[in-house]
């Protein structure tokens, strides 16, 4: 959303309190790729480099203290993110949110930052997502809307910004369609084929409306809207995640939730299976509310073409924990695998299972869990079964989100 801290994630903050300073840094690793590990309190800021099995490389590659020793024009907040994608380039893309809007690209070897470049264009632009399409053309796509645009070049906010990251530049934008003034929202992004595909979110300006999402098409020859697509009935939909195959796309929603995380309404929320051989993609079959029992979070991870490993989406103070779950796209079965644990007055802790990543090489899966201060590694091959869980040191601070590089 637009706030540096939601409320439905404050517990996470709560774990890190009174942390030491940041360790000095770690520095490279001698990989071209592997993991990355993020670790917030929504202040401080940590990054971590792990092998592809999930072991710790470097615990402190970048961080928040970053900035003094290395001369960035902009220092990490603690509101930076992972691109859903790894960079085919290989360097490590960080993306800094509400309040910095500014993409980071640093040498894994060196940990050295190369370049960073500003995209908020005059204002609060949110960046959500990036995707490189190759080493001079990139999609960052856009939160924030801007209510004053036409100052300045790039600056109407809810697009896609088309960037140079070997400049860095932003050499162009693409408008995203709106339906009924409520602004796109545009999130996650996903490479398929020819075409980039966006996820509108569609959240009215002041946040009490959430609309129909939608996955739309953008055509990465031309930069121009090739489809769009309305996810019928379902709100707060992530990233169209696409399985091995490149046959299906799998979408998450979570539905409308309040502040605290609590879900309006069942029926906006569901797992949709997509037939991607044909364009616009053809829904299959989806998993609501009654299969799952709950609202799931936006982030899942597929491995192979059959199976989704996904959170359950659970309020703050409410009488449940998150869940982590199996769900065979092709029997229906859902198998619960983990259960965080609820605070001492038997309360949920809002969402403290976090980023999810699965690797397309290995069948090794991690959780970045806040609630055990740990990324979980799961065994994928058949059944699911967990290995040794990896902690990271430095200041303590909790595991939100698990990328590549």
């Amino acid at each position: 959303m637009a706030l540096r801290a939601p409320a439905i994630l404050v517990a996470l903050a709560l774990c890190a309190c009174d942390v030491e300073p940041i360790a000095t840094g770690s520095g490279g690793v001698d990989a071209d790729h592997g993991l990355v590990a993020l670790l917030s309190d929504y202040t401080s800021v940590q990054i971590a480099l792990l092998s592809p099995e999930g072991n710790v490389l470097s615990e402190s590659f970048l961080s928040s203290g970053s900035a003094p020793t290395s001369g960035l024009a902009f220092a990490f907040s603690g509101d930076t993110v992972l691109p859903s994608s790894p960079s085919p380039s290989g360097e490590v893309v960080l993306i800094d949110r509400f309040g910095t809007n500014v993409i980071s690209w640093a040498n894994p070897r060196t940990a050295e930052v190369r370049t960073q470049l500003a995209v908020g264009t005059g204002f609060e632009s949110n960046p959500r997502d990036y995707l490189e399409l190759s080493p001079s053309k990139a999609y960052v796509s856009r939160w924030g809307e801007n209510s004053r645009a036409g100052t300045e070049p790039f600056d109407s906010g809810g697009n896609l910004l088309v960037i140079d990251p070997s400049a860095p530049a932003i050499t162009g934008s693409i408008e995203l369609p709106r339906v009924d003034d409520v602004p796109p929202r545009p999130s996650g992004l996903t490479l398929l084929g020819s075409t980039a595909i966006v996820v509108l979110q569609r959240i009215s300006r002041d946040f009490q409306v959430t609309a129909e999402s939608q996955l739309v098409a953008i055509d990465i020859a031309t930069d121009r809207v090739a489809w769009t697509l309305p996810i019928a009935g379902l709100k707060g939909c992530g990233r169209a995640t696409p399985s091995l195959s490149r046959e299906r796309l799998v979408v998450a929603c979570s539905g409308q939730i309040d502040t605290r995380g609590e879900l309006a309404d069942p029926s906006g929320t569901a797992i949709v299976v997509f037939d991607a051989s044909v364009q616009p993609p053809a829904e299959i079959r989806r998993f609501g509310h009654d299969v799952i029992g709950s609202s799931v979070q936006p982030e899942i991870a597929l491995v192979g073409d059959e199976l989704v490993l996904a959170k359950t989406q659970t309020a703050l103070g409410g009488d449940a924990s998150n869940r982590l779950f199996s769900l065979d796209l092709e029997s229906g079965a859902v198998v619960v695998l983990r259960t965080a644990s609820l605070d001492a007055e038997g309360e949920g802790k809002g969402l403290t299972y976090g980023g999810l990543y699965c690797s397309s090489t290995l069948t090794i899966c991690l959780l970045a869990d806040a609630d055990r201060g740990a990324l979980r590694r799961f065994w994928v091959a058949g059944d699911v079964s967990e290995i040794a869980e990896v902690t990271i040191g430095g200041a303590g601070l909790p595991p939100l989100q698990i990328g590549g590089y």
